[in-house]
């Protein structure tokens, strides 16, 4: 301040401006001309705010070495979104869009530090994107940065604790592209969903696409963006319909490539913990909201659930009817009676004599292919959406 207001500066004021916008060290006051705020300049003391602590988005990032000033940097370029231009401290800051909110502080620890954050609302994936990205964007700035992106737990042992087992993202990452849904929570010992894991805090890639493509996101609370012709269509969804465990491997084929294709995938993996069985009432709404059902078929006949099944048919066999009956385009994909199958994967008994009767009324269908392998079952679907018109 007393720089500022030497006299022998007061013509300096605007090349002093135009050095404090170059370097993102202040940022202009929203609605307020001429006002600025430099964060790095603000106390350290957290201001009061109210905070929802049940159902957090959480992420962390943290740092071998972390360079001083990348919080100040954040702030800056995310500005318009700070909570009422008010919640906003040295080491720490409040977004929101009006759907979501954002808790945002960093700690040091000598050379070390971290950055958490923390994302409830309505809508609150959508935000935390729109955070990853900007802290990507800053990350990438600094040649050789060290750091790990942090993603909690979910088993119920870990939502009960303060400090649950965490997982790099680069390893759940490496486990997906190696085949290998599960992995072990170093606290229950229980084995995890990796795509849930992923899915519970990210948006999927497609999702992530329909974002980069939205108008400008960082509007304030009362500054909601407003419906534009610009906006990009939405994009088609598909619900994957099979047997688990049995086609994982086709399924996840299937999955990547229609996301490829920048279709909406849905699948049971976007929202079933392992070692759960899928819930029915929710498969059947998202065959009902889907606009294509893709059917995948083996030799199982699925898990039938106990409750609200009079006819006891299994999830698999349900979400096919439900198709049928709202009369939604059906894909239909058997596998080939030559393909190789592992024993364990064929049904015996009632459920053999239920997968086959289900299998040869599927085989009269008129969009109906044959598979042996998950790349050629990914080809064939691929192209049955692609040409449907």
């Amino acid at each position: 301040n007393r720089l500022w207001q030497e006299t022998q500066y007061a013509e300096m004021q605007d090349e002093l401006l135009h050095l404090m916008d170059k370097f993102k060290v202040h940022y202009e006051i929203p609605n307020q001309p001429n006002h600025y705020i430099a964060p790095h300049l603000l106390s350290l003391e957290q201001p009061a705010y109210d905070w929802t602590t049940e159902n957090n988005l959480i992420l962390r990032y943290q740092y071998d070495f972390m360079p001083k000033g990348m919080l100040t940097l954040f702030i800056v370029e995310m500005h318009d979104l700070i909570e009422e231009q008010t919640l906003v401290w040295k080491n720490g800051v409040i977004l929101s869009n009006g759907r979501a909110r954002a808790e945002i502080k960093e700690y040091y620890n000598d050379k070390n530090g971290e950055i958490k954050i923390r994302v409830s609302g309505n809508d609150p994936k959508d935000l935390l994107a729109i955070i990853d990205r900007k802290f990507s964007t800053i990350h990438a700035k600094y040649e050789r940065l060290e750091y790990q992106t942090l993603i909690p737990c979910n088993c119920p042992t870990c939502q009960q604790t303060q400090k649950p087992a965490e997982y790099q993202r680069k390893v759940l990452q490496q486990f997906l592209d190696d085949r290998q849904y599960e992995i072990q929570c170093q606290k229950s010992y229980r084995m995890i969903n990796v795509p849930g894991l992923l899915d519970n805090v990210f948006l999927s890639s497609l999702e992530n696409d329909r974002l980069i493509q939205r108008p400008q996101q960082r509007e304030s609370r009362t500054n909601l963006p407003s419906k534009s012709s610009n906006q990009p269509s939405v994009p088609k969804k598909v619900y994957i319909s099979s047997t688990y465990s049995d086609l994982i491997d086709y399924r996840q084929a299937v999955y990547k490539a229609l996301r490829k294709l920048r279709y909406d995938a849905i699948a049971m993996e976007d929202y079933v913990a392992t070692g759960q069985h899928p819930p029915l009432d929710k498969c059947l709404a998202d065959v009902a909201e889907c606009d294509y059902y893709v059917g995948i078929f083996a030799w199982r006949y699925g898990y039938i659930p106990t409750e609200n099944n009079p006819d006891q048919k299994s999830i698999t066999e349900l979400e096919y009817r439900q198709a049928e009956a709202l009369n939604k385009p059906r894909f239909i994909f058997l596998l080939h009676a030559d393909a190789p199958w592992l024993p364990k994967n064929i049904d015996k008994g009632e459920n053999c004599d239920r997968i086959e009767q289900l299998r040869t009324e599927l085989g009269t269908q008129k969009l109906v292919s044959f598979f042996k392998t998950p790349e050629e079952l990914a080809s064939l679907v691929s192209a049955a959406i692609g040409n449907w018109k």
